[in-house]
């Protein structure tokens, strides 16, 4: 009779014992997921401009700080309004100028995409490296900009 005693309180112990809780992988602040509805999409083609400085400037001043983990909403917010670019240009671009928005926009997606992807793998973003290609797009969309109508 002693064995199946011992059994029993082998099971009621074992049985009544609470799972350990499963760690949750800790999300990085600065990587949480965003969509087009998360960011304030600018009125006309000016604005377009004037928001794209803004977001080199926050990448770039992230980076220097050696912090650059902290310009990754920036860098996921300029892609969303990348993508929005040639929608916006198409009420207020003049036609022969949409090429010259297209090619802006693509260099900066292309350079920001790269120091993204660095930042993604911890490695240090070489924004020096990009700087001269971001700043002639950016001009190259000044340009357009001074010559379109806000609407």
């Amino acid at each position: 009779m002693r064995y199946p005693l011992i059994a029993l309180f082998t099971l009621f112990v074992l049985g009544c014992s609470k799972p350990a809780p499963s760690a949750k992988p800790a999300i990085d602040p600065h990587d949480v997921p965003i969509t087009k509805a998360d960011v304030k999409m600018p009125a006309n083609f000016g604005e377009l401009v004037t928001l794209i400085e803004g977001y080199n400037q926050q990448i770039k001043t992230a980076i220097a700080s050696g912090k650059p983990e902290t310009g990754h909403r920036a860098l996921d917010e300029l892609d969303i309004v990348l993508e929005e670019t040639m929608t916006l240009a198409k009420s207020s671009v003049a036609e022969d100028q949409m090429a010259t928005v297209n090619e802006a926009r693509q260099a900066i997606k292309n350079a920001f995409l790269e120091l993204h992807q660095s930042i993604d793998a911890k490695e240090k973003p070489d924004y020096a490296a990009k700087e001269q290609a971001i700043q002639k797009a950016i001009d190259d969309l000044k340009r357009v900009a001074a010559t379109t109508p806000a609407k």
